[in-house]
């Protein structure tokens, strides 16, 4: 008999390549401390399960013209994700109440809070 779990997996996509390049080195210092101090937060309530920087490059694959074209080096701009975390919680709301709380957001990144999709 299958159960229905009372959370959810949610993906949150942090999106901003020029984060870094805006903040002076002490900025990026505090803010780095910031993020520890929320993750670590949402780590002790269980509500985090993976989270990290991706790294710069990799490749965008599309069919064009009748084949498969791979371009690389993939070019950042402002919409690239340059991160990703995941939670579980109970509903789309609570994802999105700890998003606004990430740091990253009083600097003018964005973050997309997307929900994934269950097994059946």
């Amino acid at each position: 008999m299958k159960t229905q779990s009372s959370s959810h997996e949610f993906l949150l996509f942090f999106r901003d390549t020029q984060l870094a390049k805006r903040l002076s080195p002490q900025e990026m210092q505090a803010l780095t401390v910031e993020l520890i101090q929320w993750v670590e937060r949402l780590r002790k309530q269980g509500k985090i399960k993976d989270g990290r920087p991706l790294e710069q490059g990799g490749s965008l694959i599309s069919h064009k013209s009748g084949g498969l074209k791979a371009s690389a080096p993939l070019i950042a701009s402002e919409q690239t994700i340059t991160a990703f975390s995941l939670l579980k919680v109970r509903h789309l709301n609570e994802a999105t109440e700890i998003a606004k709380g990430c740091p990253v957001l009083k600097y003018g990144s964005t973050i997309e809070v997307r929900r994934v999709a269950q097994k059946d």
